[in-house]
């Protein structure tokens, strides 16, 4: 996992509501959920906004895109084709927890 800096050069760590510990926790919940132990993944954002879109790093969109609940890791096919709008081939609890998250 990269712990790069942020577009202001400030480590992402001081602009989420999360620890490392508890990132990590939640993409191995989600990556055992699709059985997908092991292979290369990407954090898929749920709700995405585009960089231009970011009023300034650390505030409510940048915390609202690195909500945990808003990230969920896939395989890099998964997550080209999530990307795509193309929820098919996910688990299915995975599905749930994207719609879910769209509809708040």
């Amino acid at each position: 996992m990269s712990r790069g800096l942020s577009k202001d050069e400030r480590p992402w760590e001081t602009l989420v509501d999360f620890t490392l510990d508890e990132l990590l926790a939640h993409v191995r919940y989600w990556m055992g959920i699709q059985g997908i132990d092991g292979q290369p993944t990407e954090l898929h954002h749920i709700n995405w906004r585009s960089e231009s879109l970011w009023v300034e790093p650390g505030d409510v969109a940048w915390r609202e895109l690195w909500a945990l609940d808003n990230l969920i890791p896939l395989t890099d096919s998964d997550h080209v084709s999530a990307g795509r709008g193309d929820l098919s081939g996910l688990h299915p609890k995975v599905r749930e927890a994207i719609k879910a998250q769209r509809q708040t």
